[in-house]
């Protein structure tokens, strides 16, 4: 919720593969187990750059995110295009709209950073960063946002970097 673009919501970062799929397969989609390993700081960004770009494809496309990434646990794109072709005679497949939107989510971040949002919003407030216990030790939120700034080809002070913005067609 920390990268939210409309800032801390849970229906625009939907991050239920964390908790739905298995080791095995969040190694095949993005390289480690790690991700969704619910304890594990690391391996976070992949995974939420894909259920950020997923939510924005169903958000565009005027779909509600609960069939497809809850109750049918769908994170390919693939109904949602075979939806797209069948409404619109368009050709494209899933790679398309993952990329429209990736484009979608650099855009917004562009457009949040022209007006003055930076790094330093991309935090939760501090109850949600405490662990519970009696030491009070915060959550290590730091490394998962530059994780995620990593995956989405943002700098470190995630601002989208001219490559990422040239790759997707974004010159400002």
């Amino acid at each position: 919720y920390a990268v939210a673009s409309r800032g801390g919501d849970f229906s625009y970062v939907y991050p239920s593969v964390e908790y739905r799929w298995s080791p095995e397969r969040a190694m095949k989609e993005f390289n480690t187990p790690l991700a969704v390993d619910i304890h594990a700081i690391s391996g976070k960004g992949a995974l939420i750059k894909r259920v950020m770009i997923v939510g924005s494809v169903l958000d565009c496309l005027g779909l509600c995110k609960v069939p497809s990434m809850s109750l049918l646990d769908h994170f390919d794109l693939e109904l949602e295009t075979a939806l797209t072709i069948a409404l619109t005679d368009l050709s494209l497949d899933a790679r398309t709209l993952f990329k429209i939107g990736e484009r979608v989510l650099t855009l917004e971040r562009l457009f949040n950073v022209k007006h003055g949002a930076s790094h330093d919003d991309d935090t939760l407030p501090p109850m949600f960063l405490e662990n519970g216990s009696s030491e009070q030790n915060p959550v290590p939120l730091e490394p998962m946002v530059q994780d995620f700034y990593k995956a989405m080809g943002w700098d470190e002070e995630g601002r989208p970097l001219g490559g990422t913005v040239q790759d997707l067609e974004l010159e400002t």
